[in-house]
């Protein structure tokens, strides 16, 4: 007689995925901070149970390490869609600010993470995640046609730029950006900072 598998009463079933609560806990995140992320608020949030999350998370730990390595596996995809070497630095370039800036929840996690000072795990994708994007600058500006050291200064003064705006922000210093303030914006950046370096 063939085995069937055992079914948990429909009940008790999950009613989130994994990949749900690992958003939703990144949408926290963006909102309130690191600190403020728990369990039970965050179910009700969702509408479920508390008992729903242990479907898929042993404890609060391990959510928000699975959140943020789901956040950093997107962010290093972002990056690897405009490295393609066919289309034109510039252009890539280009296309990379106006997309990103747009990108809402990923910023404000990584606000979320400047933040955050007391854990090692979240510092470590923290630094992680800024590296590869230096490097990603760096590249890009290379191949843009600056020389090594002129692009990583580039890439330094492009990230310092967005990483000091955020931080104005998050802390009601600089009113947010949204709509045509932050197209035009992004258009400023991008006249400023694609500008080849005269020769010296």
């Amino acid at each position: 007689m063939p085995r069937t598998a055992l079914r948990a009463p429909a009940a008790s079933r999950p009613a989130q995925s994994a990949e749900s609560w690992r958003r939703a806990a990144l949408e926290w995140i963006a909102a309130h901070g690191i600190a403020a992320l728990a369990i039970e608020p965050l179910a009700r949030h969702l509408g479920v149970t508390k008992g729903s999350f242990y479907w898929h998370f042993r404890d609060r730990r391990d959510l928000l390490h699975s959140a943020l390595s789901m956040w950093e596996a997107h962010d290093e995809a972002q990056l690897a869609a405009y490295t393609d070497g066919s289309e034109p630095a510039a252009v890539r370039l280009e296309r990379f600010f106006r997309a990103t800036a747009k990108q809402s929840l990923t910023h404000q996690v990584y606000a979320a993470l400047l933040a955050e000072q007391g854990d090692a795990a979240c510092l470590a994708v923290l630094k992680r995640v800024t590296q590869k994007r230096f490097d990603f600058l760096g590249a890009a500006y290379r191949a843009l046609g600056f020389a090594p050291a002129a692009a990583a200064h580039q890439a330094r003064l492009t990230y310092t730029a967005y990483a000091g705006l955020l931080q104005l922000q998050k802390q009601g210093i600089a009113a947010p950006l949204a709509g045509a303030a932050l197209d035009n914006y992004v258009e400023h950046l991008i006249g400023v900072l694609l500008k080849p370096l005269p020769e010296v």
